[in-house]
């Protein structure tokens, strides 16, 4: 396991790409003077410009998604370092966030998922373990949607999809309140 160093390479964004030859994800692009990559489950954008070719497709899919969520919520109580977490993460070791069919088609591993923060949000734990290998990341911890969970990172941040299953373990859990 390698973590990304600030600034980020571009061999960095290729492991956050989908795997899928011809998927509209399958390489980062630039569009608003920010490079972008994504693979179905996370999409980053990071404020540094590489010369990359704009892709159409892609940009329209990840620009519905929140991003919004990043003007208004600048707290920093509300956002958990990973950096503290990171073993319990781990601590399975590093699990392969894509497996293969037969026929060649690619899919996500998402059999194992981890709970984050108070609004328990469900992401698949090789997609956290790609997460937690940008630099200095945080979570956002507090409440909001199980649907989304947001990161932030040295220079961009990024958006994961949470998802409906059951998880196997639990960070930055919400603290029991009094009976």
């Amino acid at each position: 396991m390698k973590h990304f160093i600030h600034p980020l390479t571009l061999e960095n964004f290729a492991e956050l790409c989908s795997p899928q030859v011809g998927s509209c994800f399958a390489q980062p692009w630039e569009a608003d003077d920010h490079t972008w990559a994504a693979n179905g489950y996370l999409a980053v954008r990071y404020g540094r410009s590489y010369g990359l070719e704009p892709s159409t497709e892609a940009q329209e899919r990840v620009a519905v998604l929140p991003w919004h969520f990043f003007d208004k919520e600048t707290k920093t109580e509300n956002w958990g370092n990973l950096d503290l977490v990171r073993g319990g993460i781990w601590k399975t070791g590093p699990l392969e966030p894509w497996g293969q069919t037969p026929d060649g088609r690619m899919y996500a591993r998402i059999s194992r998922c981890t709970l984050v923060g108070d609004s328990f949000v469900c992401i698949p734990t090789p997609i956290l373990q790609l997460i937690t290998k940008l630099p200095r990341c945080e979570v956002f911890k507090g409440s909001s949607s199980r649907d989304w969970l947001f990161f932030r990172f040295n220079g961009g941040e990024g958006i994961a999809k949470g998802l409906k299953r059951a998880a196997t373990h639990h960070i930055f859990q919400p603290k029991a309140g009094l009976l």
